[in-house]
C-alpha cells in the first residue's frame, strides 16, 4: 500500500509543484468567420510535445511557464494553424480565432477527417468534406464508422453495426446529448445524420468515459453544429435516392445563429411519375425524411443558449384495388391498404455557462418520442354491400423525458475533472395491437387486442479525473446509476472505469483502458433493418440488466505521414437476451418473454490493425481485424457456447484515395468479411395430414373440416432446426470506386458533381440463405439483393 501512497505523492506533488511554478492561460477557439466554437482543436506550446484539446465547447486551460515568452501553436482540420508568440505574468483568459482554408476537396491530406487516438477511440471531423464511395450521394457517417477496426457491419447495405462482438443495439448513439432509438431510413440503407449538420463525432469502442452509460458495446457522440453568426451559407444536394437543401446564417449578427437542414427521398415521386403512365393494381409508395434545426445565442460571453430540434421518419404504403365477378354474376371489389409508418423526433433546451476560467457548467433538458406503426386494412364489396373486412393496427413506441448536467473543471493544463447527474423518465409500449374482423359472408364479427405499458426512472452520477504531466496520462472514474420500475424490481449499478496512457516520445504512445458498463434497455429487433419495428423494452424482475468488462491494450505510431494504430481487447457479458430462434419469432402480441433467452453469457476478443499513409497526392488505409465472439442461454444449444451471429474471424477494409489534379479525386474502397453465422434448417421430416378443408357456406362446420378415412392422403414436409447458428454464409467481399469532381466559381460558390459503382466486380453476395426441400432433397438457397449499382449526385454549396 505504501507503494501506492507514494505513487499518488509524487503525481499529486508534481502536480502542486508545476503549478507553483507557472500560471494558467485558459480560453476558447473559434472560427475566425462564423464566431462557432472549434471542437478538438489541438493546443501546443514549447516545442509541440505539451499541450491539450479544445472540449466540447471549444474551451481549453493550460500551464504554462511565468513571465517566459513561448510560441503557442493551434491547429485544427480545415483551418490555417496559428502560430503565436504569447507572455504572461499571472493568470489570463485569453481567446482565438481559426481561419477557415477555403480547399476545393480534402479528400487526401496530411490532416485527415478521421483521427484515431487510440485502437478504442476515433474522433471524426468535418464529415461533409469527405468523399467516399457510396450509393448515397453524401457520405453517411454510420457507413464511416463501419470501416473502422472492431467494427463489423450488419445486413449488406444496412448501417447497423457491431462493435467488438456485440449486438446492433448495444451501441449507444446521442446527438446534441440525446439518445436516439431509430437511426435508420430505407431498411437501415440511410442513416439519419446529415453530414453538413454535424461537426464533430466521437467514438468509442472500450476506455469509455464516465459521462456515458445505458449500453455495453460502444457509444457514438454526435455534435451539432451551431450555425455561423456573420454570414448565411448553404448546400442543394441531389441524388439518385434523395435530395437536400440546408441553410446557416445569423439571427442577430454577432449574437445569435441558427441552422436548418431538410432531406427527403425520391422515390416516391419517381413511382408516383411512374403510375401515371401505368396503372397496376399493386402500388408501391415509399419516403423518408430529415430535418435538423440548432438555434445558438451569445446571452453574454459566458452563457450560451442552444435550442435542438429533430424529426425524421419513413413512410411505407401498399394499396391494392381488384374489380370482378362473382361465381354468383355479382359485381365485387377488393381493396387493401398497408400503411407502415416509424420515425424519431426530440426537443432539447441547452444552457452553457463559464463560470470562471476553466470551470464549466453543461445543462440540458429534452424530450424524445420513437414509435412505429403499422396499419392493415382489407375489404370486400359484393354488389354494394360490405362483405368482408380485417382491420388491424401494430404499433410501438418511446418516451423520455431527461434532464442532465455535467459540470468540467480544468485546473491547468495537468489535471482536468468532471462530474455529472442525469435523471430520465422512460415510457414504454412494447405491445399495442388491435384487430377487428368481419367474417367472409358477413357472419359473425371478432375483435381481439392488447396493449402493454412499462414505465421507469432511471437515475446517475458520475466522476472522472485526468492527469497528464507530458508522459504519463492517468483517467479514473466511475458511474453510479439506479433503475427503478413501476412494479419491478429496482436495480443499483456501479460501473469502474480506469485509463492509462503512455507518450513513449513524440511518435510512441501505448494505451491501456478497462471499462465496466450496464444496459437497462432492449430491443427485440434481430434483423437489422428499419422495416421490422424495434420493440424496445426495459428491465424486468425477469430481465435483468446486460453487462460488460472490457480490457484493452492499445500501441499507437505516428511519423512522416504513416500512422499505425494496433491493439487488442478481451470482454465478458453476463445477463445478456436473445432469441431462441429454434422456436421461432414473428411479432409481439402477447408475452414477448416466452419467446426470449434471458440471463445469457458472452465473451469475445480480437486483435486490430489500422495503417494509413499520406503522401503528395494520394492516400491509403488497412483497417483489420480478427476477433471471436461466442454466447450461451441455457435455452438454446443446450446450454453450449456457440458462435454469436457477428462472429465473423477476419474483417478488412482497404481505402484508396487518387487526387487527379486540384479539382478531381477518385476513390477506391474494398472490403472483406468473413460469413457471418447463421440459422437454417439442417433436416427435414415428413408428417402425414389426413385431413380435408374446405370452404363453402352451405356446410355445417363439422363438415367443412373432417377426417374422411384413416389413410393418409397428404405429405406435408417440416423442416427441422436442431441448434442456433448451425450454418455459416457464404464469405463476403466487394469493390466500390467513387470520382468527384469540385470546382469554385468566381461568386466563391462550389460545385461538386461525381458519381459511384457498387459492388464493381458484381460479387453474387448473399444477402438471405433459407433452406428448401425439393424432390432432390433439402438444398439451401439464397437471395442476393445489391449487383453492380451506379448513382450519381451533384452538390452546390453557397
Amino acid at each position: 500500500m505504501y507503494k501506492i501512497g507514494l505513487l499518488l505523492y509524487m503525481l499529486l506533488g508534481t502536480g502542486t509543484l508545476v503549478h507553483a511554478q507557472r500560471v494558467n492561460l485558459s480560453g476558447k477557439v473559434t472560427d475566425r468567420f462564423s464566431d462557432e466554437r472549434v471542437i478538438g482543436a489541438v493546443v501546443m506550446f514549447g516545442n509541440g510535445t505539451k499541450g491539450t484539446y479544445t472540449n466540447a465547447y471549444g474551451h481549453f486551460s493550460l500551464s504554462i511557464p511565468i513571465n517566459e515568452p513561448f510560441s503557442l501553436k493551434i491547429s485544427m482540420l480545415g483551418y490555417h494553424p496559428l502560430d503565436t508568440m504569447v507572455t504572461i505574468g499571472s493568470d489570463a483568459i485569453m481567446d482565438f480565432n481559426l481561419e477557415p482554408k477555403q480547399l476545393e476537396t480534402i479528400t487526401v491530406s496530411e490532416e485527415r477527417p478521421v483521427q484515431k487516438r487510440s485502437s478504442s477511440q476515433v474522433r471524426i471531423t468535418s464529415p461533409d468534406r469527405l468523399n467516399l464511395p457510396s450509393l448515397k450521394p453524401e457520405v453517411d457517417i454510420l457507413n464511416l464508422i463501419q470501416l473502422q477496426t472492431g467494427v463489423q457491419s450488419g445486413l449488406e447495405g444496412s448501417v447497423g453495426f457491431s462493435v467488438r462482438g456485440g449486438n446492433n443495439d448495444q451501441n449507444l448513439l446521442i446527438m446534441d446529448n440525446i439518445p436516439l432509438y431509430n437511426t435508420g431510413h430505407f431498411a437501415g440503407f440511410v442513416s439519419i445524420f446529415d453530414p453538413f449538420a454535424i461537426n464533430t463525432v466521437d467514438f468509442y469502442k472500450g476506455g469509455f468515459p464516465a459521462k456515458y452509460g445505458g449500453k455495453i458495446s460502444s457509444v457514438v457522440d454526435i455534435y451539432l453544429r451551431e450555425g455561423d453568426m456573420q454570414e448565411y451559407h448553404g448546400e442543394v444536394v441531389l441524388g439518385t435516392f434523395s435530395g437536400k437543401i440546408a441553410m446557416e446564417g445569423p439571427i442577430i449578427k454577432g449574437k445569435s445563429s441558427f441552422l436548418i437542414s431538410y432531406r427527403r427521398s425520391t422515390i416516391d415521386a419517381f413511382l408516383k411519375g411512374l403510375y401515371l403512365f401505368q396503372k397496376p393494381e399493386d402500388k408501391f409508395l415509399y419516403r423518408y425524411h430529415d430535418i435538423n434545426v440548432k438555434i445558438n445565442h451569445k446571452v453574454n460571453p459566458k452563457d450560451h443558449l442552444y435550442l435542438s430540434y429533430y424529426s425524421g421518419g419513413d413512410r411505407l404504403e401498399t394499396s391494392g384495388d381488384q374489380v370482378y365477378f362473382g361465381a354468383d354474376d355479382h359485381f365485387k371489389e377488393y381493396t387493401s391498404l398497408y400503411d407502415n409508418d416509424w420515425g424519431n423526433r426530440f426537443l432539447s433546451f441547452r444552457w452553457n455557462r463559464t463560470f470562471s476560467k476553466g470551470l464549466f457548467l453543461n445543462t440540458t433538458v429534452a424530450y424524445s418520442n420513437f414509435h412505429y406503426d403499422l396499419t392493415s386494412r382489407d375489404r370486400m364489396v359484393d354488389n354494394g354491400q360490405l362483405e368482408f373486412f380485417n382491420d388491424t393496427y401494430y404499433g410501438v413506441s418511446v418516451r423520455d423525458m431527461l434532464i442532465k448536467s455535467e459540470l468540467d473543471y480544468v485546473l491547468n493544463s495537468s489535471w482536468k475533472f468532471n462530474t455529472g447527474i442525469n435523471f430520465t423518465n422512460h415510457f414504454f409500449v412494447p405491445v399495442d395491437w388491435f384487430q377487428n374482423q368481419l367474417n367472409s359472408g358477413g357472419i359473425g364479427n371478432a375483435k381481439d387486442s392488447n396493449k402493454v405499458t412499462l414505465g421507469a426512472n432511471e437515475a446517475s452520477w458520475y466522476a472522472q479525473a485526468e492527469y497528464s504531466n507530458g508522459k504519463v496520462e492517468i483517467s479514473p472514474g466511475v458511474r453510479i446509476s439506479t433503475y427503478l420500475l413501476s412494479g419491478e424490481n429496482d436495480y443499483f449499478l456501479f460501473e469502474p472505469r480506469l485509463k492509462v496512457r503512455f507518450n513513449i516520445n513524440e511518435n510512441v504512445d501505448i494505451e491501456a483502458n478497462y471499462s465496466r458498463m450496464n444496459q437497462t434497455v432492449h430491443s427485440l429487433n434481430t434483423s437489422g433493418t428499419s422495416l421490422t419495428p424495434d420493440i424496445w423494452i426495459p428491465v424486468t424482475n425477469d430481465i435483468r440488466p446486460s453487462s460488460s468488462d472490457q480490457v484493452a491494450l492499445s500501441y499507437g505510431f505516428g511519423q512522416d505521414g504513416l500512422n499505425i494504430v494496433m491493439g487488442g481487447y478481451y470482454k465478458t457479458m453476463n445477463s445478456l437476451i436473445d432469441y431462441n430462434r429454434v422456436k421461432g419469432f414473428g411479432l409481439t402480441k402477447g408475452n414477448w418473454e416466452d419467446a426470449i433467452a434471458k440471463d445469457g453469457k458472452g465473451y469475445a476478443y480480437g486483435l486490430e490493425l489500422s495503417a494509413e499513409k499520406s503522401f503528395e497526392k494520394s492516400f491509403i488505409e488497412l483497417n483489420y481485424t480478427y476477433s471471436r465472439s461466442f454466447r450461451k442461454f441455457d435455452e438454446i444449444n443446450n446450454g453450449e457456447y456457440y458462435p454469436y451471429s457477428f462472429d465473423r474471424p477476419h474483417n478488412l477494409n482497404l481505402g484508396y484515395q487518387f487526387k487527379l489534379g486540384k479539382q478531381s479525386t477518385i476513390n477506391f474502397q474494398w472490403a472483406y468479411q468473413t460469413g457471418q453465422p447463421l440459422t437454417i434448417g439442417d433436416q427435414y421430416f415428413k408428417v402425414i395430414n389426413n385431413h380435408r378443408f374446405y370452404l363453402n357456406n352451405d356446410l355445417s362446420g363439422q363438415e367443412n373440416y373432417y377426417l374422411p378415412n384413416p389413410d393418409f392422403s397428404v405429405y406435408e414436409k417440416v423442416i427441422l432446426i436442431q441448434k442456433q447458428n448451425n450454418q455459416r454464409m457464404p464469405d463476403y467481399h466487394r469493390l466500390d470506386i467513387s470520382y468527384s469532381h469540385n470546382k469554385r466559381w468566381k461568386n466563391g460558390w462550389q460545385r461538386t458533381v461525381g458519381g459511384s459503382i457498387y459492388n464493381v466486380y458484381n460479387r453474387q453476395n448473399a444477402y438471405y440463405i433459407y433452406s428448401d426441400v425439393t424432390d432432390k432433397g433439402m438444398v439451401l438457397k439464397k437471395l442476393t439483393l445489391f449487383p453492380i449499382l451506379p448513382s450519381l449526385f451533384y452538390k452546390i454549396k453557397f
